[in-house]
């Protein structure tokens, strides 16, 4: 009698102990339950890096936990998103991709990723590439630069890097005038600045961010001759369109927030809305102008259009450099 009364308290003791566990799971299920760490695989200080501290700031006290960046650059930017590919699957890592990343360095390495081991959360930012020449210099025009090229077949220029975007868009370009260039390797668009200014290089192809700021001085250093968007960009509405100059050409460098493959739908779905918020807010744009970014925001669906998109032209492009992967 007392033995079947001890087992039956047993058994509820043990009901009641597996109710409070399942409640403690599900409790603890519920996400975010701490910190998300955001990897940006370019160097702190720069433009991906500036990007992803406005952006992530904000998603915070959307999720109700902090979202921390981390650096973890070299390769292009390569290194740290293939550190995010192997991260587990769990919504407490992400990382920052763009154009370059995720549809440029595959193509042209074994990166030990792909664009297909990442889900989109959606894009943050857009900025056009730009092409300058020193203010001193002769060249006033696209077109003055095309004919200076045809007569100086040796004519240097450098970009943000070797086989970034911003290097293919140098080269489709090329491409499309009838030219050929001589790159010059360079580490971001401070490095281009630099090589230009100390005459080491004739032109450069950068973001057009480095623009504005010099243009409201009234007296600049640079001299931009042209960027690459589809109307005049509204930061610099008195450079033309590459278009305009005679070559049917847009590009744009992006940004965009992304997860390992594999992350929980619900943690996709949360993340995904609390991107959007940012990216369509005013107050995201308004940040966002300060510093010369567009803001871009765009949904899974069309990141996925976008990021076709690019895989198709820079694979034109890295096959007229020769860099495509063997």
């Amino acid at each position: 009698m007392f033995g079947r009364k001890l087992a039956t308290l047993t058994v509820g003791g043990i009901v009641a102990v597996a109710t409070f566990y399942a409640d403690m799971v599900s409790v603890k299920a519920e996400y975010p339950d701490r910190p998300i760490k955001v990897i940006v695989g370019f160097r702190a200080g720069g433009a991906t890096d500036t990007l992803s501290k406005l952006f992530t700031k904000p998603l915070g006290p959307i999720l109700g936990q902090p979202v921390v960046t981390t650096t973890v650059s070299g390769g292009g930017g390569a290194i740290g998103t293939a550190q995010a590919a192997r991260s587990k699957a769990d919504g407490y890592t992400l990382v920052v991709g763009s154009n370059g990343t995720m549809t440029v360095s595959p193509q042209t390495r074994n990166t030990g990723y792909t664009h297909e081991n990442f889900i989109s959360l959606g894009r943050m930012a857009a900025v056009p590439t730009g092409w300058a020449v020193r203010a001193d210099s002769p060249i006033k025009t696209m077109q003055d630069l095309v004919a200076h090229v045809k007569k100086n077949p040796n004519t240097n220029y450098t970009s943000v890097g070797t086989g970034s975007s911003v290097h293919l868009t140098a080269a489709l370009w090329a491409d499309a005038a009838g030219i050929k260039l001589n790159h010059i390797g360079n580490r971001g668009g401070r490095g281009a600045i630099v090589k230009l200014l100390s005459k080491e290089v004739d032109f450069i192809v950068v973001s057009a961010t480095n623009f504005p700021a010099r243009l409201k001085k009234g007296k600049s250093d640079l001299r931009p001759l042209a960027v690459s968007t589809a109307k005049r960009w509204s930061y610099a509405p008195t450079v033309p369109t590459v278009t305009e100059t005679g070559v049917n050409q847009t590009a744009a460098s992006w940004w965009g927030l992304f997860a390992p493959k594999g992350t929980p739908a619900a943690a996709v779905a949360k993340l995904r809305a609390a991107v959007k918020k940012v990216g369509t807010s005013p107050e995201m744009a308004a940040t966002l102008k300060k510093f010369y970014y567009t803001p871009a925001y765009a949904n899974e669906a069309a990141m996925a259009k976008i990021i076709a998109a690019d895989l198709a032209t820079n694979k034109k492009g890295l096959a007229f450099l020769g860099r495509l992967k063997k």
